[in-house]
């Protein structure tokens, strides 16, 4: 993901759907001197964000924010990389964020999110709700939110957007799949 987001030629980050803060805490560490910004829908996911951060001394060049990913406080052409971990089946209509991502990014930034793969490594709550309706309604039903859209989905609704150079790379169960504006 970091290669394909091309974040070491950032010096502006957006981390979309911030969750539980893995990938910001890991792009803070990694990427000390870039501004990294982050929204998520949930103002108690941020605080505990705000901890986690505390807890591993990163406190320089990230700000969280409070918002809806689909709906973004950010102005236009912002940010030399956007990238979305786990967005995928926790942003409803998830692929419409790629509408965001591209009017925020700057002239030949790249944006970068993983699609698929995500019950092999699911959480316990997650797991015991699959083996209670099982796979087949719970894929089918996340699907119909719009909630985990395929590769093929993914790559199409980037190109409708406007991205260019579309790809995607096969990384375990998952794809990453990234695009330039």
């Amino acid at each position: 993901m970091i290669s394909m987001g091309q974040f070491d030629k950032a010096t502006s980050i957006l981390d979309i759907g911030t969750g539980y803060g893995f990938m910001l805490q890991f792009l803070a560490e990694h990427f000390s001197s870039v501004l990294l910004l982050s929204i998520d829908v949930s103002y108690t996911n941020l605080k505990a964000v705000r901890g986690r951060l505390r807890i591993f001394g990163i406190n320089y060049n990230v700000h969280l924010v409070v918002a809806d990913a689909l709906n973004s406080p950010f102005g236009n052409d912002q940010f030399d990389a956007v990238e979305s971990w786990a967005g995928q089946g926790n942003i409803v209509r998830f692929c419409n964020v790629f509408r965001q991502a591209h009017r925020m990014l700057k002239d030949n930034g790249w944006f970068v999110t993983d699609v698929g793969g995500r019950f092999e490594r699911a959480d316990r709550d997650t797991r015991t709700l699959i083996e209670s309706v099982g796979l087949e309604f719970f894929e089918r039903t996340l699907r119909k939110l719009g909630l985990l859209p395929a590769k093929e989905e993914a790559i199409d609704a980037m190109k409708k957007y406007g991205f260019h150079d579309v790809s995607s790379e096969r990384v375990d169960s998952m794809s990453i799949v990234s695009g330039r504006k």
